[in-house]
Parts: C-alpha cells; structure tokens; sequence
C-alpha cells in the first residue's frame, strides 16, 4: 500500500468517528458508539463465539477492510451502516466497551425490545445494546433478566443478592402470585418479581409455606424457619387448627399451622391431646407421661372420668384424666 492511500484510508477513518460524534452529540438518548476495526467485528447467523470474541464467517478478503458507523434515520431509527455504502442487517455488532447491539433485517438498531437471533432471545435496552447480566423491566412492564452471555433466562429459578426469582417460559420474570414450574413444583412471586422463600405467607386466607428454594411445600411435611412442623396437603394450602390424618396417622395442627409435638394440648373443646415426638397423637392405647398413665381413644382424645377396657383390663380415668385404678377382667 503506498503512502498516499494509507493517508486517505486514515482521513476515511477519521470522518467515520467524527460522524459518529455527531450523532451522539445531536440525540438525547445515549447512542451505542460502533467500535471501527480492520476486520468486520460482528456475527451473522452463521458466525460463531470464540474466546469471547465475535468472529465473522466471512471469507472473502474484501470484508477484512469493512467498518461500521451509525446514521440517524429521518424517523429517528438508528441504522448501522458498512463503509461500503451498505448496511448491516440481522447481526449483533460489538459496540465500544464491548457491548452488543442488534441489527434487524434493515440495519435498524433494536431498541427497547426482545429480539431473537440463531435462536436465542436477547434485550436490546433504549440505549440500543443489549442486556448482560442483569434484570430489564420492558415496556409493558415485565421483567426479563439476561445471563452473562446476553441470552435471557427461561424456565428456571435465578439467585441474585441473596433473592430468588423464576424466568417463565416467555423469558419474562413471574410476577404478582403462583407459577408452576418447569420442574412442576409452585412458586409464589410478589409484585416486584422476588420469589417469598423460607417464610409462611396467606393468600385469600389460605396459609402456605415456601421453602428457602422458593418452592411451595405440597403434600408433604416440612419444618418451617422457627423450627415448627407443619403439612401442607396436595394443593400447597397448610393445614391448620384441625386434626388430620396422613398414611393412617393422627395429627393436630394449631391455629398457626404448627403441629402439636412431644406433650399435651387442650383443644378449645377442652379436650385434651397427646403427640409423641413425631406429632402422632396417641389413640386407642394406655401411654405414660410426667410420670403418670393416661388412655387416648380412638379419636385421639385423652379420656377423663369414667372407666375403659383394653385387652383384659379395665382402667379407671380420673377426672384429671390419671389412671388411678385397674381391675382384671
């Protein structure tokens, strides 16, 4: 290359970065600044990732010379055009810094929208680049949230500063009440997206657990972050201020959910309770306790004031429900 056309490829160059200059300068928003290499510093459909670096599939020796500037078209529409007079289209473009925009099938920059390239869905921000490792409200207000690599997240729960959220299907944040996972467990998301985990909360009335996973406790025993056990049946409701029964097993669960364990409870009946360690009430058979013998019946209900028949004895309870006397039958 002679000097005179390394002096006219430098001048090139120069009213490139000056003409993006002055696009900056002329828009309110914040414009992505196209980063201006020898070689062409973007992807196409058919490009791939390598060490983190875009690469082109390009081949032809032409291409290594092309540049990108941006243009401003008349109806506001940014618009990457090539210093071949051309325009890129339907490619992520690396920006100065290293972010991403995205070129649709126009060369118009895509802006504050989600978009889909070689079948991943990004965010493209007002700003024209693309989201990276962050959360993104859209216009219609919901929230996508966009991995390392840009990609936005779907059918998963996220971790982020020691908060749980779960991206849909639809790549959008689940929001303001329950979703049913990809892996088939419920969650319950607030308002703001943050999934409610570790805690009881109510809705409409109906008291429910979410596990420190976010998951809602269903059909199963769990011990709750105050160390109470509880059970929460198919539908993820908790069980409370009831006696119930699972696999043939009696429980009761106070008003709070917590199931009654190791003692007595006096129900507001005035009947009286006992759970072993488990939470299983004794039923139909003699126990001892504080050092004393009680009978519980079938129901469950530890039996005062009157005499009871187990096996060839009879058993007297008092009225403070002690067995004091024991006859043969």
């Amino acid at each position: 290359m002679t000097q005179e056309e390394k002096q006219s490829g430098t001048i090139i160059r120069l009213l490139l970065i000056l003409a993006a200059a002055l696009v900056l300068f002329a828009l309110p928003v914040k414009i992505p600044k196209i980063r201006l290499l020898e070689t062409a510093y973007a992807m196409d459909q058919e490009g791939y990732f390598e060490d983190d670096v875009l690469i082109p599939n390009i081949t032809d020796s032409w291409a290594k010379d092309i540049t990108y500037s941006i243009t401003v078209r008349d109806d506001g529409a940014l618009q990457i055009m090539d210093s071949n007079g051309g325009f890129a289209y339907d490619m992520l473009v690396v920006l100065v810094g290293g972010e991403l925009c995205y070129a649709d099938e126009e060369g118009i920059v895509a802006r504050e929208q989600m978009i889909t390239y070689d079948g991943k869905k990004y965010y493209a921000k007002k700003d024209g680049s693309i989201a990276v490792n962050e959360f993104c409200t859209m216009k219609n207000g919901n929230k996508v949230f966009a991995d390392r690599d840009g990609t936005l997240a779907s059918d998963r729960t996220l971790s982020k500063n020691g908060r749980r959220y779960y991206a849909k299907s639809d790549h959008t944040l689940a929001k303001d009440g329950f979703c049913k996972t990809a892996k088939g467990s419920l969650v319950y998301a607030m308002s703001d997206g943050e999934l409610i985990a570790g805690k009881s909360f109510r809705v409409n009335g109906t008291q429910y657990y979410a596990k420190l996973s976010g998951a809602i406790a269903m059909n199963s025993f769990c011990m709750t972050e105050r160390g109470s056990k509880i059970y929460a049946d198919h539908f993820g409701a908790v069980v409370t201020d009831r006696m119930f029964w699972v696999k043939g097993r009696l429980f009761y669960a106070k008003k709070s959910g917590a199931i009654v364990r190791d003692g007595f409870y006096t129900l507001k009946s005035g009947k009286k309770i006992y759970a072993n360690l488990n939470g299983e009430l004794m039923r139909d058979e003699i126990f001892a306790a504080d050092g004393e013998r009680f009978y519980a019946d079938q129901n469950g209900y530890i039996v005062s004031g009157q005499w009871v028949t187990v096996g060839n004895y009879r058993y007297y309870c008092s009225k403070a429900r002690k067995i004091t006397k024991v006859e043969h039958v």
